[in-house]
């Protein structure tokens, strides 16, 4: 003992690392005798522990090993069902140009840096991989390695995944949660080469920057879900990126935070129910394209749903803005397009502010309905556009499919999508819908009639003097995620009965 409750053991190999059962002990260097509690301190060959009690006959860990595994310029090797803990930098290291490494069932925590770590041109297949709690990140890739990752879980680290520099990495079902820095962190070299990241299936949780992309790294990201944290999507890279499938709620900054020279592309996105200071902000010389979205339900004071900085350009395709505190904000020489879209619920539907004109925004077939005030600040022409309800089929329950009756059915013009949301074709009728979804009529075939017995067939043309009949066809719908529901009716007529029958969604 050394004093109080802190205790000290000689210790020739300094640790990175120090544990109390499963708990990490903060370094507080420099300070050895005068530790609070559950922190450590090495100096002078000793190692000097803080855990507000006797450790003696307890479970203290320190680091002592410099990796767990270090594959250094081996090819083709597979490990597997291994649990690599408490080493000094990483658990499993690859370099100098490994190459054909598998890694199957391994598990790391509480690694001085990371679990896994890739350098220089190695490559390898990760599957069914955990890194958490260690002191930097779970997974970091560097220069221009390449690596897979096939079911994965990081969290409680630094950062989750660290992908640098020109390096690629393909990230398939992968679980990110409670790093108290990024979730995943993309940082290209400035000026380099750009490097490559693919994310199929990704959900982040509560990562304080979710998915942060730099410098000139691409990506390309496909059913991304992202949950509480302070940035849902931060992006800042000259590289290509493109997402698809976006679910982002909960975060309390931005959820998609654009700026620099970052051109992006995101569709397919659910935003909603974030207490944000904005929800998609774009800043000076960014351009980000919005297709088949639905941002709603964002509520609190002063949030603007879309808002494009100066000199930033953007294009809105097919895009619902419902229930928002605001809609659409644009500033000095921000641009927006927008296409074949809703804003309806809104304060304001488009808020102009410092001087911008009303030629900053260009509209066309948009429907306006319901809101505060559809523009401040100017009063831009709204092209073929519509103030009408949109008839959505439940926009409280976050359904934004379009009833049969809905006015925004083949009012669309034709802006390059050939899908809705919910990938069914576009268009289904003579010209594109407005809104997010493709109304889906349905088709009607086999289509018979009988007399009121139900099994004595009336042939089309003929006459009965039956006072009831019976009609049987088939409906069927191209999504398989609809509900229809008949909607037939007979008439006479002279010289007989016609039927006509007509079919909706839902």
């Amino acid at each position: 003992m050394v004093s109080g409750t802190i205790y000290k053991i000689s210790l020739t190999t300094e640790s990175l690392t120090v544990l109390n059962g499963t708990t990490n002990l903060t370094l507080n260097n420099g300070n050895y005798a005068s530790l609070g509690s559950n922190q450590w301190d090495w100096y002078n060959s000793e190692l000097y522990v803080n855990i507000g009690s006797d450790p003696t006959g307890g479970n203290i860990e320190a680091g002592q090993r410099s990796y767990g595994i270090w594959l250094n310029g081996k090819n083709y090797i597979t490990v597997e069902n291994i649990i690599i803990r408490n080493v000094n930098i990483s658990g499993l290291l690859l370099n100098n140009g490994s190459t054909g490494v598998i890694v199957n069932n391994v598990e790391g925590y509480s690694n001085g840096n990371e679990t896994f770590k890739q350098l220089d041109t190695t490559s390898a297949t990760y599957n069914n991989i955990i890194g958490s709690y260690n002191l930097d990140d779970g997974f970091s890739l560097h220069d221009s390695a390449i690596a897979t990752i096939n079911t994965g879980t990081f969290n409680n680290n630094v950062s989750g995944i660290n992908n640098q520099n020109s390096s690629q990495i393909t990230l398939n079902d992968v679980t990110i949660s409670n790093n108290s820095q990024d979730g995943v962190w993309v940082l290209g070299a400035t000026g380099g080469s750009g490097g490559i990241t693919t994310i199929n299936n990704a959900t982040f949780t509560s990562n304080p920057n979710n998915l942060k992309i730099q410098n000139d790294q691409a990506i390309n990201a496909t059913n991304v879900t992202i949950s509480g944290g302070t940035f849902g999507l931060y992006l800042n890279s000259t590289g290509q990126l493109t997402f698809s499938g976006v679910q982002i709620s909960g975060v309390s900054n931005y959820a998609v935070y654009v700026f620099g020279s970052t051109t992006a592309t995101i569709s397919k996105a659910n935003i909603n129910n974030n207490n944000t200071s904005h929800i998609i902000d774009v800043e000076s010389n960014g351009s980000l394209t919005l297709n088949n979205s639905l941002v709603h339900n964002n509520r609190g004071a002063s949030k603007y749903s879309f808002i494009a900085r100066s000199g930033s350009n953007n294009t809105i395709k097919n895009t619902v803005f419902y229930n928002n505190t605001h809609g659409l904000y644009v500033d000095t020489t921000g641009i927006i397009a927008l296409y074949n879209s809703v804003l309806t619920s809104l304060g304001y539907g488009i808020a102009f502010y410092s001087g911008a004109p009303a030629t900053n925004v260009t509209l066309s077939n948009n429907d306006f309905y319901s809101n505060t005030t559809n523009f401040y600040g100017a009063s831009p022409t709204n092209t073929n556009g519509l103030a009408i309800d949109p008839s959505f089929t439940n926009p409280g329950g976050s359904d934004f499919t379009l009833q049969y009756i809905s006015g925004l059915i083949n009012t669309g013009i034709d802006v390059g999508l050939t899908t809705d949301y919910a990938s069914n074709s576009v268009p289904q009728g003579s010209a594109p819908d407005i809104g997010a979804y493709e109304f889906q009529t349905g088709t009607v075939s086999s289509l018979a009639q009988y007399k009121s017995d139900g099994t004595t067939s009336v042939v089309t043309g003929n006459w009965t003097n039956e006072t009831t009949m019976v009609l049987k066809f088939l409906m069927s719908s191209t999504s398989s995620s609809d509900s229809l529901t008949d909607a037939g009716n007979i008439r006479p007529f002279k010289g007989g009965e016609e039927c006509v029958a007509r079919n909706k969604q839902r």
